[in-house]
């Protein structure tokens, strides 16, 4: 891990099936004899006799809102659908950032780069290219919203705009002939609480990647 100017190495498990890919927890804050300041928003690391600081509220990261499966969903082969999903706020238009387990599966994926957002909900076209239909249970995170609308190339709609070209090629390989379904429920979640119960999965997605520190 890149961590100031010093290339940190270390174990440490990594959770492939949910929105956090990577969460340090006490023992590297031990292992590296971590000083974090609140007040400053500093965080310290020891290595090999060294001190490294970083500030935390780096300008060039945003804070990010997940996007979860409203309902359970089905899509069916060779298909797109308009996938239902919700998000803590309440109205954005922003760059979706797709999770690696999102990235990563064989059969789904969506080359949509901005997501709107209006009553807490919105909708994401989201492609299976098998020839099996493809299940998405409720509240599976699709990846995350950045909190500042739509805007300049800042580093994390680069990361957007890569995502969607990747998605595209997949979709290109994969099959020649699309059918649109649509999947459009008009009723309102307003049990705010259901954002946060614990994210499920998709089967069989796989690969994980480090973003930060959590």
């Amino acid at each position: 891990m890149q961590f100031g100017n010093e290339l940190i190495k270390f174990h440490a498990f990594v959770i492939k099936k949910r929105c956090v890919d990577l969460i340090i927890g006490m023992d590297f804050l031990i292992v590296f004899n971590a000083n974090i300041d609140v007040k400053s928003q500093n965080l310290s690391l020891e290595t090999f006799g060294h001190r490294t600081s970083i500030r935390l509220d780096d300008q060039s990261r945003r804070p990010l809102l997940p996007l979860h499966a409203r309902h359970a969903t089905i899509v069916p082969p060779h298909s797109t659908m308009a996938i239902l999903a919700s998000t803590p706020i309440s109205s954005l238009s922003a760059y979706f950032m797709p999770t690696s387990s999102f990235i990563e599966h064989p059969n789904l994926s969506s080359t949509q780069k901005i997501v709107t957002v209006q009553h807490h909900h919105s909708r994401l076209l989201v492609t299976n290219s098998s020839d099996a239909p493809e299940h998405i249970p409720e509240f599976f995170c699709f990846g995350y919203l950045l909190s500042n609308p739509v805007g300049s190339q800042n580093f994390f709609n680069q990361i957007a705009l890569l995502c969607r070209r990747y998605n595209e090629k997949k979709n290109q390989q994969n099959f020649n002939r699309t059918v649109t379904y649509s999947q459009l429920p008009q009723r309102l979640f307003n049990d705010l609480k259901c954002f946060y119960r614990s994210t499920p999965s998709i089967r069989g997605a796989t690969g994980t990647y480090f973003f930060g520190i959590y």
